[in-house]
C-alpha cells in the first residue's frame, strides 16, 4: 500500500534534515555527521520495516493486528477485514460492520474497507520481531501495556480453496500477496471495497473514488511464477470488475503453467496525504547504535465507539484547547530500516515532548503537559501538576519498555520546557514560565520573576527525584528560552525577549535592546546561582534565536531576523537581508562579550533556521523557506524550489567564520495546515 501521509512527509523530511546535522534538537550536538545523500535517505525511509502490532486491548476489540505505516494505520480485524484509515483528521465514530458503509463525509479523512467475498480469512501473526510496543497512559501503572508483540507479516491463511493471502508493511507501502497453489482457480479471488466507487482507469489502476474525486488507487498488479532455476517468469494480469456485484473486483490472468504456483501482488496507492490524525516529531538524538525521536501524536488507536472518541487513547481530543495529543518516543536503527521500539507517553490531557537526550543508561525527554495523571510522577521531584499546564521531564530505559521516573515541573500558571541537556551529573532543562511561584528559584541567579512571563532554567538529579536549582531569566516584558547547551564549566541558553531591561547584558556583545523583539544569549555557572553574562542580539525588528551550539572556542546561535540592521553582518556570507523574515546565524566568543560574526541567510520570501550543528570545518543549519531564490542552491541536491506547496525545508552549510556559504541543499516538502514546521525543528 503506497499511502502518503501529509505530516509524515514533512516530519520525515525534517528528520532527514536533522539527521544530516547529527543533532539532538534543542541541545548541543556532541558528534555531528556529514549530511547523507538525499537519495539514500529517501530510499532508506521507503524501506523502513513497519511491524504488525498484536492487539492486546490497546485498540478496538474487533482488531487483531494494526500496522502504523508512515501514511496512516492499517487495521486487520479478527474476521479478516482490512481497514485503511486514510486522510488527515478522520472522525469515524465506529468500526464499520458488515452491513455498514464507512463514513466518507468527514473530509479530508476516509476509511476504506476491503472484505474477502466468500472467503474465510483467519489472521495470524508470522515472523515474530524483536520490536515491542508499549503504551504508558495515565499514572496508574497497572493499566500500562508493555512489551506488546509484533510480527513482520500477517497471514490470512487459505482465504479461498488453494489461495493464501499474506500482508507485510514497509514505509508507506503495504504488500498484499496472493499465492495460488497448483490448480487453484484465480476467479475465486473476489474482494469487496466499501468507502467509494470502483473503476479501472486507462493506466490499468483500480480507482476508489467518492463524489467523482479519487480517494485511493490500486496500482496495476503484477504476477509471476518461479522457474526451476529460481528466476521469475512474468504472468500478464489485470484487474477485473465483477459486473453483477458493484464494488467487487478480482484478477484476470493470461496463460500460465497450472502445475506451478502463481503469485499476484497488487499495491494500494493513495492520492491524499494524511493519516488518522496529525503526528509531529519535535526532537531527535542519535547514538552509536540507534536513532531516537520524540514528539506528540493523535494517531494512537483505532477509532472508538462512543461519540467518535478513542477509548484507549490517553491524550486529549484533537479539537480540544489542549491542542496536543499524547507524547510519543520511538527508537529506530541507524539505517532507518527498522522500528525497534515505540511508546506513548501521556495522561488524559494534552501532552507534548519538545526535547530529548540519550545517555549510555537512559532516554530523557521533556516538554509540556496539562494532564493531571501523567504517568510515573509519584516519586518524582514534583509528583503533582501545579495547574494550568506544567513542564514535564521523564526518564525511560534505552529500550523504551519502561518508565524509570517522571516528574512535573512548574507553578500555578503555564510552564513549558523547550530544551534539555544531560551531563554525567545532572539534567538541565529550559523554557518558559508564567508562574510567579516556579519551584526551586530561591537561591537561583534570578530568584523572582521579572514580569510578563519569563525564561526559566532548572537542573535536576539524574534520577529526577530532586530539583537541585532553578532560576528565572527575564525582564519586565515577555521572555523565553528555546535552546540550551552545557559545557564543563557553564550553562548557555538562548531565546528571545521583549524586555528592554533583560538582566546581565551591560558588558555583553550587545548591551542594549535593539528593537521590537531581540534574541538573547546568556551564560550561567553550572549551579545556576549566577548569570555570568548575557547579551541582546537583534536590530530594529523582531529577531528570534531558536537553536544554539557551543564549541571549544565559540557560541553559535541561529534563528530568524526581521531587522534590516541585524548587528555584525557586514562581512557575513550574506551581509544584507533578502526580504521578509530571513534566517540568521551568529557567532560570539565564549564570554558573550564580543560578536565575532553574523550573517543573514534567506531569499525574498520568509526564511527560518531551527537547527544547527558545528564541525571542525563547517556550520550546518536547517529550517524552512518560502523563498524561490534562496541563496547558494545551484550546486545542491535539489537546486530548484519546485512547484508544490508553499514552503520547503532547507539545509545549508557555511564556513565556521560565517563569512562564506559553502553550499545549500533544499529538500522539497509540503507543510501541515497547523504550522507544524516551526515546532518540529525547535
Amino acid at each position: 500500500m503506497r499511502i502518503r501521509k501529509f505530516n509524515s512527509v514533512l516530519t520525515l523530511g525534517l528528520l532527514w534534515a536533522n539527521l544530516a546535522l547529527g543533532v539532538t534538537v534543542g541541545t548541543k550536538a556532541d558528534s555531528p555527521n556529514q549530511p547523507p545523500d538525499k537519495a539514500q535517505v529517501t530510499a532508506a525511509l521507503a524501506n523502513l520495516a513497519v511491524p504488525f502490532e498484536a492487539n492486546v486491548g490497546q485498540v478496538d476489540p474487533q482488531v487483531a493486528f494494526q500496522a502504523r505505516t508512515l501514511a496512516g494505520p492499517l487495521f486487520v480485524t479478527k474476521s479478516g477485514e482490512l481497514i485503511w484509515s486514510l486522510g488527515g483528521k478522520a472522525r469515524h465514530s465506529q468500526l464499520p460492520s458488515q452491513s455498514q458503509q464507512p463514513d466518507t463525509e468527514a473530509a479530508p479523512g476516509w476509511t476504506v474497507v476491503e472484505r474477502f467475498h466468500n472467503g474465510q480469512p483467519q489472521p495470524t501473526g508470522d515472523n515474530p520481531q524483536t520490536t515491542k510496543v508499549s503504551y504508558f497512559r495515565g499514572n496508574d501503572s497497572s493499566k500500562w501495556q508493555q512489551g506488546i508483540p509484533t510480527f513482520a507479516q500477517v497471514n490470512l491463511g487459505s482465504v479461498w480453496p488453494g489461495i493464501a493471502v499474506s500482508l507485510s508493511a514497509r514505509g508507506k507501502n503495504v504488500e498484499k500477496l496472493f499465492t495460488l497453489a497448483p490448480g487453484a482457480d484465480p476467479n475465486a479471488i473476489q474482494l469487496t471495497v466499501a468507502g467509494g466507487n470502483l473503476a479501472i482507469n486507462a493506466a490499468g489502476s483500480l480507482e476508489v473514488s467518492h463524489a467523482n474525486q479519487p480517494i485511493v488507487s490500486f496500482t496495476p498488479p503484477v504476477a509471476w511464477q518461479v522457474n526451476a532455476d529460481g528466476s521469475q517468469q512474468p504472468v500478464a494480469v489485470t484487474y477485473r470488475l465483477v459486473a453483477t456485484s458493484p464494488g467487487q473486483y478480482g484478477f484476470s490472468l493470461a496463460s500460465y503453467d497450472p502445475q506451478r504456483p502463481v503469485f499476484i501482488d497488487p499495491l494500494l496507492q493513495s492520492t491524499y496525504l494524511g493519516g488518522t490524525n496529525e503526528d509531529e516529531i519535535q526532537a531527535i538524538a542519535v547514538t552509536s547504535d540507534a536513532v531516537y525521536v520524540a514528539g506528540y501524536t493523535w494517531s494512537t488507536n483505532f477509532p472508538g465507539t462512543s461519540g467518535g472518541a478513542q477509548p484507549n487513547y490517553g491524550g486529549s481530543n484533537f479539537y480540544s484547547d489542549d491542542y496536543y495529543g499524547d507524547g510519543m518516543v520511538a527508537k529506530l536503527n541507524l539505517g532507518l530500516t527498522s522500528l525497534l521500539q515505540s511508546s506513548y507517553l501521556g495522561g488524559t490531557g494534552g501532552d507534548r515532548i519538545c526535547a530529548i537526550a540519550v545517555t549510555n543508561a537512559a532516554v530523557y525527554v521533556a516538554g509540556h503537559t496539562v494532564s493531571t495523571d501523567f504517568p510515573g510522577t509519584s516519586t518524582g521531584t514534583q509528583p503533582s501538576n501545579s495547574g494550568d499546564g506544567d513542564g514535564m521531564v521523564a526518564k525511560l530505559n534505552l529500550g523504551l519498555t519502561s518508565i524509570l521516573q517522571s516528574s512535573y515541573l512548574g507553578g500555578t500558571s503555564g510552564d513549558s520546557i523547550q530544551a534539555m541537556a544531560v551531563t554525567n551529573a545532572a539534567v538541565y532543562v529550559a523554557g518558559y514560565t508564567g508562574s510567579t511561584n516556579f519551584p526551586g528559584t530561591s537561591s537561583g541567579a534570578q530568584p523572582t520573576p521579572g514580569g510578563g512571563g519569563d525564561g526559566m532554567v532548572a537542573t535536576l538529579n539524574l534520577d529526577l527525584t530532586s530539583l537541585l536549582q532553578s532560576t528565572y531569566l527575564g525582564g519586565t516584558d515577555f521572555d523565553g528560552i528555546s535552546a540550551i547547551a552545557v559545557t564543563s564549566d557553564a550553562v548557555y541558553v538562548a531565546g528571545y525577549t521583549w524586555s528592554d531591561d533583560f538582566p546581565g547584558t551591560s558588558a555583553g556583545a550587545q548591551p542594549s535592546y535593539g528593537g521590537y523583539g531581540d534574541g538573547i544569549v546568556a551564560k550561567f555557572n553550572l549551579g545556576l546561582t549566577s548569570v555570568l553574562q548575557s547579551s541582546y542580539l537583534g536590530g530594529n525588528g523582531y529577531d528570534y534565536i531558536y537553536t544554539m551550539a557551543v564549541t571549544n572556542d565559540a557560541v553559535y546561535v541561529a534563528g530568524s531576523a526581521e531587522s534590516n540592521n541585524f548587528p555584525g553582518t557586514s562581512a557575513g556570507a550574506q551581509p544584507n537581508p533578502g526580504g521578509g523574515d530571513d534566517g540568521m546565524v551568529a557567532k560570539l566568543n565564549l564570554e558573550l562579550t564580543s560578536l565575532l560574526q553574523s550573517s543573514y541567510l534567506g531569499g525574498s520570501g520568509h526564511d527560518y533556521i531551527h537547527a544547527i550543528a558545528v564541525t571542525n570545518d563547517a556550520v550546518y543549519v536547517a529550517g524552512w523557506t518560502a523563498s524561490t531564490n534562496f541563496p547558494g542552491t545551484s550546486g545542491g541536491a535539489q537546486p530548484a524550489y519546485g512547484d508544490r506547496g508553499w514552503g520547503k525545508a532547507f539545509v545549508s552549510m557555511l564556513s565556521t567564520d560565517l563569512g562564506g556559504n559553502a553550499g545549500t541543499n533544499i529538500c522539497e516538502l509540503c507543510l501541515p495546515s497547523r504550522g507544524g514546521w516551526r515546532a518540529i525543528l525547535k
